[in-house]
């Protein structure tokens, strides 16, 4: 299927409606509870803690967001097609510029200008800092295809984005990012990452190599 048509399919309306859902289910108190930890952990202690695989589904469950409250402070959904030209950058696009270009190329220029200094992610219950999770995400080149994105809602301080990754050929993933922003640049974010059993480029009609550096 092009991608144009389906765009305008009912699969694809079906797919929103399915992320839409997904992040307004996703509850608050993991994240409210891990926010209490002050620790920031070193590269060498997030590899130490890290489980078998952090593709799994035990992720998903680790991972939650206030994205429900945000949305409903904010108000609708807007969406941005992330293969469609724009005549402006959005925060989103930055941001997916920003991630891919440090896994594909391990060019970390735009991440450091658009991450805050006082940047902090949770990842496997380990609070990380900009310099570490630039380190483990430059440890991702050759490992990692990002695919295409979409951005679910977007304005001047908070995205929620929605992106695909391959990891070593045959492990699919989808994520959705809530990106919080202070002083005009990423200041923290929440991942909520769901293994697929099929690969989401058969089902969408695009190729990897499309994406793949």
């Amino acid at each position: 299927m092009e991608t144009n048509e389906y765009l305008k399919s009912e699969k694809y309306k079906e797919a929103i409606e399915n992320y839409k859902k997904r992040i307004n289910q996703l509850a608050d108190k993991e994240i409210k509870s891990r926010r209490t930890s002050e620790t920031t952990a070193s590269l060498e202690e997030f590899e130490k803690n890290l489980s078998t695989n952090e593709y799994t589904d035990n992720v998903r469950e680790k991972y939650k967001s206030k994205l429900e409250k945000q949305l409903e402070a904010e108000g609708d959904y807007k969406y941005s097609i992330a293969r469609a030209s724009t005549p402006s950058i959005s925060k989103g696009h930055q941001f997916d510029e920003a991630w891919r270009n440090i896994i594909h190329f391990g060019d970390h220029k735009l991440f450091d200008e658009i991450v805050h200094e006082d940047y902090y992610t949770m990842n496997q219950g380990a609070k990380l800092n900009k310099e570490t999770s630039r380190r483990v995400l430059m440890g991702r080149k050759g490992k990692v295809v990002m695919g295409p994105f979409e951005i679910l809602y977007e304005n001047h301080e908070f995205i929620g984005i929605q992106r695909y990754s391959r990891v070593n050929l045959y492990t699919w993933v989808s994520m959705i990012s809530c990106v919080k922003y202070k002083d005009g640049k990423v200041f923290t974010q929440w991942t909520v990452r769901e293994p697929l059993q099929v690969d989401p480029s058969k089902e969408e009609g695009w190729s990897w190599a499309d994406y793949k550096p």
